[in-house]
C-alpha cells in the first residue's frame, strides 16, 4: 500500500467524494488550501500510482479524476473515508451510534453537527441498512435518540436507494456524501460509488 501525506490523503478525499465533476490542477489546489506548485507534485505521483486520470476537455484543458479502474485507488478511498477530524458533541454521537453497527452496512453523520457541534439545532446521519433490519434500526434508533435532547434525524438508504440517488446526482445525497464524516461501512460506500460512477 502507498503511504500518503496528509495533503496527498485529502486530495484523493476530496476527488472520490466529487466522482461527478472534473478539477484542474488549480481548482484543486484553492480546494484542499495548498500551492499549485505542491498540488503539482502531489498529482504526479497520484498519476504515476493511477491514483488519478488526466482528462481533457473539448477546449483541451487537463482535468484530473479519481481512478476508479484501480484496486489501490479504491483500497486508499478506504483508507481516507474515514480519517475524520469531529469536534466533541459529533465524538459523542458517534460513540452512541454505534450501538447501530450490527444492523447497518454504512452510516455518516452530516449537517451543522459537524459545524456547530453543541449549537445544532438537530443531528442529522444517513444510514445504509437492508430492508430487513429496518425494524431493528428503528428500535436502536429510538434508544439513542432518548440520549440526546437533540432530535436525530435518519436518512435511511438501502444499498440501491444509495446507488441509484448518486447516479441521479441527488442533490441532498450528493452533499452529505461530499461532507459528510464516515463513521462506518467505507467498503460499501467506495463499492456503491463505484457503481454509480461507472
Amino acid at each position: 500500500m502507498i503511504s500518503l501525506t496528509q495533503n496527498e490523503a485529502k486530495i484523493i478525499n476530496f476527488l472520490f467524494r466529487h466522482f461527478n465533476a472534473l478539477y484542474s490542477l488549480r481548482q484543486l489546489a484553492k480546494h484542499i488550501g495548498i500551492s499549485p506548485e505542491g498540488a503539482s507534485k502531489i498529482m504526479k505521483k497520484l498519476k504515476e500510482k493511477g491514483i488519478v486520470v488526466l482528462e481533457s476537455s473539448v477546449t483541451g484543458k487537463m482535468y484530473y479524476k479519481f481512478n476508479f479502474s484501480n484496486n489501490v485507488a479504491l483500497k486508499l478511498a478506504e483508507l481516507v473515508l474515514t480519517q475524520n477530524e469531529l469536534n466533541p458533541t459529533s465524538k459523542v454521537l458517534a460513540r452512541d451510534m454505534e450501538n447501530l453497527r450490527n444492523h447497518t452496512k454504512a452510516c455518516i453523520l452530516y449537517g451543522s453537527i459537524l459545524t456547530k457541534g453543541n449549537k445544532a439545532n438537530d443531528y442529522d446521519v444517513m444510514l445504509m441498512f437492508e430492508k430487513e433490519s429496518y425494524k431493528d434500526v428503528t428500535i436502536t434508533h429510538k434508544e439513542i435518540s432518548q440520549m440526546h435532547p437533540q432530535k436525530i434525524h435518519l436518512m435511511m438508504q438501502t444499498e440501491k436507494d444509495f446507488i441509484d440517488n448518486l447516479k441521479k446526482r441527488h442533490p441532498p445525497l450528493l452533499s452529505l456524501f461530499q461532507t459528510g464524516a464516515v463513521l462506518w461501512g467505507e467498503k460499501f460506500i467506495v463499492e456503491a460509488v463505484k457503481n454509480a460512477a461507472a
